[in-house]
Formats: structure tokens, C-alpha cells, sequence
């Protein structure tokens, strides 16, 4: 999702927390530089929480009815054109 563009904001942290990142960056070598640690932290939470949440929608479709009988008869439409896949 980055853009390569920069934006300048500022945020309250919590002392352990600006610790732990100038920690991991200079002792750790975990990213070049704080803003760079920082910024793949949130990209990393940023896709677990989107994991998360496509894992909830799929275990409700698992559940739903209508999304059930439209994936059997997609499944019966190209039962035969996968059949020939696997044969080839």
C-alpha cells in the first residue's frame, strides 16, 4: 500500500513502546531505520486484521445456505471442463 510518498504526523506513544522500536531498529537490525519498523509494524497488524476479518466472511458463507447451493452448482456447470483439465 505505500506509495513511496511521505507524510509527516505525530502520535502518542508510550515510552516502552518508542523504546522497543529504537530497540529492535538499532540492536536488532529489524528495519533501516524507526519509520521504516513502524511502518511495516502497521502494515503487518493492517493484514492480520484483514485476515481475520476474510476469515470471518468465509466461515459464514460456510454456514450459508444460498452461497452453499450457488458454489454446488458452479461445481456441477464445470464438473466436466475440470475433469479434462486433470487429464491433460
Amino acid at each position: 500500500m505505500a506509495t513511496g510518498e511521505k507524510v509527516k504526523r505525530t502520535y502518542n506513544l508510550s515510552r516502552s513502546a518508542v523504546d522497543l522500536v529504537r530497540y529492535s531498529v538499532e540492536e536488532l537490525g529489524a528495519a533501516p531505520t524507526q519509520d521504516a519498523f513502524v511502518e511495516e509494524a502497521i502494515t503487518v497488524y493492517a493484514r492480520r486484521l484483514r485476515d481475520a476479518q476474510e476469515a470471518a466472511l468465509w466461515r459464514q458463507a460456510a454456514t450459508d445456505a444460498e452461497y452453499q447451493a450457488d458454489v454446488q452448482a458452479l461445481e456441477r456447470l464445470f464438473a466436466g471442463d475440470d475433469a479434462r483439465a486433470w487429464e491433460e
